[in-house]
Formats: structure tokens, sequence, C-alpha cells
């Protein structure tokens, strides 16, 4: 059984938020992800405007649902990511 649930610790996370500009790639892996990302920022009253050159990729049509995503990984393989 899988169990979702917050991290002991949001300080990686906040700490990313924090630095999204310096960033290439952001890759949401799933809509919980989207989800817990979009809370914790709010949380720290931080606007999820995407930088410039932040590029966005998601894996799958259900987590890119609702968001400006660059790229949509289409299925599950190693090799999905190397375009």
């Amino acid at each position: 059984m899988l169990e979702i649930r917050p991290p002991e610790s949001l300080a990686a996370l906040d700490a990313a938020l924090r630095q999204l500009d310096s960033y290439d790639w952001l890759i949401l892996t799933s809509a919980n992800a989207v989800r817990a990302l979009a809370e914790r920022a709010a949380a720290l009253e931080i606007a999820l405007t995407q930088p410039v050159r932040l590029k966005v990729a998601a894996i799958g049509e259900a987590t890119a649902a609702g968001g400006a995503v660059d790229w949509i990984a289409g299925g599950f393989c190693p090799g999905g990511l190397r375009r």
C-alpha cells in the first residue's frame, strides 16, 4: 500500500522554492507533487510565477493539467526524458 504524507522536514523544498529562478528545469512527477508544491509556496507567500529560463516538465497528462508545461512525458520509460 502506498501512503502519501508530507516529509518530516520541508527545509529542502522551502530552499528550492525560494530560488526557483536559479534552476533550468522543474520536473513534476505527480498531481500530488503539484498540489504539495502549490500549497507550500502559498504558505511561504511565494508567487509561483515561472522565471523566464525555467522550463517545466510533467510526467503524464494528469500532472500537467492546469499548468504551463513545456514538455509532457507520455510514458514511464528510462529514456523518456531524453529529448
